[in-house]
């Protein structure tokens, strides 16, 4: 061997000692770092290979070579251990315990609650052993480490909720005071279905620190002493399920009603998992009852309401389970309508459009599989109340008659529907709730065993009653996911627009006007578009915007009212290099405006609407987060205009039709009630301008609907 391989190789051995001697004593002096430090045992540990033949190669790197060696001798004569200093403390450990829950919504029969323990633990120079369950009960202690900052990661255990004698809050609050100032790497959920439980006490960084204290507005019900019967109300919307506490005066109970009802929102449509929506349903009424259990004096509750998004049917098997997809309005691409005849159209209330519910049930018949395990079509609310009373599946006149299916005169379905359920009036049933065989409602809700559970009705309906809307003299126009038109007539109807429908509402009541399938999804649609969360400004900027020459026809789920052209779709007309998302937002206000407009003006030909009498009332979740749209509504129809200000309408109208069968006699409104409200007028030298552009929404309609 000559003397340059030699000394190459000789080399080559002396760097991989220093670098072995300089990984060992970055491991005593506790250092993950170094020039060429060791990846942290189970990242693929081990020393890092070294290529001989370039060290040998490149001149400059022996220098290197000699600058760690240098390195190295300093950094053992530093570590060498002194008998007389006294050894180092260990590094310290950042404990943080936070509590937190999540639903219970994985089985219809698991346990009330479930408390979630996360444990954050910190170990800086080996991850591998941080994976340790945390069983001790939740203890405040001050955290001992002052110079480090921790790198957190959390392990899961579970422990069953125990009541607590302290002081009570709701959930909400509980899931706010969890925060800690260390980041957070887990999901938060809110348990629905425990007790409002005692809020812990959690380590805090600095001991200067203080949690603060449980203040929430739901402590107040403890002080909160009322007599008077209560009404719980159940909405089940397209968007969320509510539920929330009304007394039989009709006020809202405060910290149970309005903008602090138990809420929880999800989306209908035609994918949706009945059992999901069932297991919702459970949650909002476990939450609700755990607020009223903070009552000092506990009313007696008087009966139990649902208002539905209708329409709404499910195909369901001889055991109750589902196994089709939920029919709705804004199902899409239901193939050819079977065709009705004017006669079908007076009976049923409905024209001839593949949105109703014989279309889609022609077209389930077309899968002789699928048609033949059917046993019976249900409606969510009458699930609910089959599997709360364990009771047979019916549906009352209110929800049949948005079906499209059910003769409005004779109260029955109309020859051709098979597989229907039951048909009870609103008010008919006499089913309470008791300890059935399998949920054990009764014991799990003490305070509404025996209670009685109504119909469902159309969240419409309940609307128009909720907003006080009563005669003809006051218009109901509500805009939530969908946009409607309507007025309650009691009195026998002899005829109604074609562009219109007329529904039930209960036995003595029926329901005349117009919607469209999208109203504040047009808003959702925009804000999904241009990846913009609506705000205030952005909405007074838009209508701010009187020459926008942009026309928008808002169907993106087809056309109901007026024109009932079942393949319509969306059109935005007049874009150019300076439109903007906010031409669009403006375009979308007018052209869900033009669309009511039209259907007033149907109200107003046939007689069921007079102009200068009739005043419309605005509701809804749209219009609520939209308070400017209002303006445009009242402008572009020409009406006065109030806005109902006492939140939701619809859970009102649920409490108003119990209240009426739990008295005995008809509900009227009181004239104070209804000089309260604000009534705008129209503007109409802005009301000549709308009604140009809305002339161009209607060519361009008429243009477009060639090639629909």
């Amino acid at each position: 061997m000559d003397a340059s391989k030699s000394s190459a190789l000789g080399l080559s051995f002396g760097v991989l000692g220093a670098l072995t001697v300089a990984a060992v004593s970055s491991r005593r002096s506790g250092r993950r770092g170094g020039i060429l430090a060791p990846k942290v045992r189970g990242d693929g540990g081990g020393l890092p290979h070294v290529d001989v033949s370039k060290i040998v190669e490149d001149e400059e790197k022996v220098n290197v070579e000699e600058r760690i060696k240098e390195k190295v001798v300093a950094n053992e004569s530093t570590t060498t251990k002194d008998p007389s200093t006294p050894p180092k403390p260990p590094p310290t450990t950042t404990t943080t315990t936070t509590t937190e829950t999540i639903p219970s919504h994985s089985r219809l029969l698991r346990p009330p609650s479930t408390l979630i323990t996360v444990s954050t633990q910190t170990r800086e120079t080996n991850r591998s052993r941080m994976k340790q369950v945390s069983k001790t009960p939740l203890k405040s202690s001050p955290s001992k480490s002052k110079n480090k900052t921790s790198k957190s990661t959390y392990t899961i255990t579970t422990e069953p909720i125990t009541k607590s004698t302290s002081t009570s809050t709701d959930v909400e609050s509980i899931s706010s005071m969890t925060q800690t100032p260390t980041k957070k790497t887990t999901t938060t959920s809110t348990n629905y279905l425990s007790p409002l439980p005692s809020p812990p006490t959690l380590s805090t960084p600095s001991p200067k620190k203080t949690i603060p204290s449980p203040s929430t507005p739901l402590l107040k019900l403890k002080s909160l002493l009322l007599t008077t019967p209560l009404i719980l109300c159940i909405d089940i919307g397209s968007s969320s399920i509510r539920s929330s506490f009304y007394d039989t005066n009709l006020n809202p109970i405060p910290y149970m009603s309005l903008d602090n009802s138990v809420s929880i929102k999800y989306s209908l449509n035609k994918n949706s998992s009945l059992k999901k929506i069932l297991e919702i349903i459970d949650v909002v009424v476990d939450q609700i009852l755990s607020r009223y259990r903070l009552l000092p004096t506990k009313p007696e509750i008087i009966g139990i309401g649902f208002a539905s998004a209708v329409m709404n049917l499910i195909g369901l098997n001889c055991l109750g389970e589902q196994i089709t997809e939920f029919m709705l309005y804004s199902n899409t691409n239901n193939g050819a309508s079977p065709g009705k005849t004017e006669d079908d159209r007076i009976k049923t209330g409905c024209r001839d459009h593949s949105s109703y519910g014989l279309s889609q049930i022609e077209r389930l018949k077309s899968d002789e599989i699928v048609w033949k395990d059917i046993t019976v079509f249900g409606t969510i609310s009458g699930c609910v109340i089959s599997r709360w009373t364990d009771s047979m599946i019916k549906v009352s006149y209110s929800e049949a008659s948005w079906t499209g299916m059910f003769n409005i005169n004779e109260f029955d379905w109309i020859s051709g529907s098979t597989k229907m359920p039951g048909l009870e009036d609103f008010r008919d049933n006499e089913f309470r709730i008791e300890n059935d065989r399998v949920f054990n409602f009764g014991e799990r809700w003490g305070e509404l065993k025996n209670v009685k559970v109504y119909r469902g009705v159309g969240d419409g309906g309940c609307a128009n009653l909720g907003s006080l809307c009563f005669n003809r003299e006051r218009v109901a126009v509500t805009v939530g996911t969908s946009a409607a038109v309507r007025v309650v007539c009691e009195e026998e109807v002899e005829g109604f627009g074609k562009g219109l429908w007329c529904y039930r509402i209960c036995g003595r009541r029926k329901l005349i006007g117009g919607a469209m399938t999208d109203g504040g999804s047009m808003v959702e649609w925009w804000e999904k578009m241009y990846d913009t969360k609506i705000t205030s400004e952005i909405v007074e900027d838009a209508m701010a915007r009187e020459e926008c020459q942009l026309v928008a026809v808002p169907f993106l789920e087809g056309e109901r009212s007026v024109g009932w052209r079942d393949n319509a779709n969306c059109t935005i007309y007049g874009m150019n290099r300076e439109s903007d998302k906010v031409d669009v937002l403006r375009a979308i206000f007018e052209g869900v405006s033009f669309g009511i407009c039209r259907i007033l003006e149907e109200m107003v030909e046939c007689g069921v609407v007079d102009r200068e009498e009739s005043t419309l009332v605005c509701s809804g979740g749209a219009l609520e987060a939209n308070p400017q749209w209002r303006r445009l509504i009242c402008d572009v129809c020409g009406f006065k205009l109030c806005d109902f200000g006492e939140g939701s309408a619809t859970s009102r109208g649920v409490a108003i039709l119990i209240k009426e069968d739990y008295e005995g006699k008809k509900y009227e409104p009181s004239l104070e009630q209804l000089e309260k409200e604000q009534v705008l007028v129209p503007d109409w030298t802005r009301h000549q301008h709308l009604r140009a552009m809305m002339i161009k929404q209607g060519r361009l309609i008429e243009a477009v609907a060639e090639i629909w």
